[in-house]
């Protein structure tokens, strides 16, 4: 039984070490919908954001392709 108490403390070790991490990425999340939207409308009303998005999500699809095993 100790083992299982070993590993719980563990995992929340991991939580407490990266608590500032954990932090960020909460903060990330919960304004992810309203940057997406942000990032819509300037593209719809922005020719040249448009392009220069698109360029980028073609250039990461590419990326990820070419990195697969």
């Amino acid at each position: 039984m100790a083992t299982n108490n070993e590993s719980v403390y563990t995992i929340a070790d991991c939580f407490i070490v990266n608590k500032e991490k954990f932090l960020i990425y909460g903060e990330y999340c919960s304004n992810l919908l309203q940057a997406q939207e942000l990032l819509d409308h300037v593209c719809n009303t922005t020719p040249q954001v448009q392009i220069r998005v698109t360029v980028r999500d073609v250039c990461c699809i590419m990326s990820a392709v070419h990195s697969e095993p």
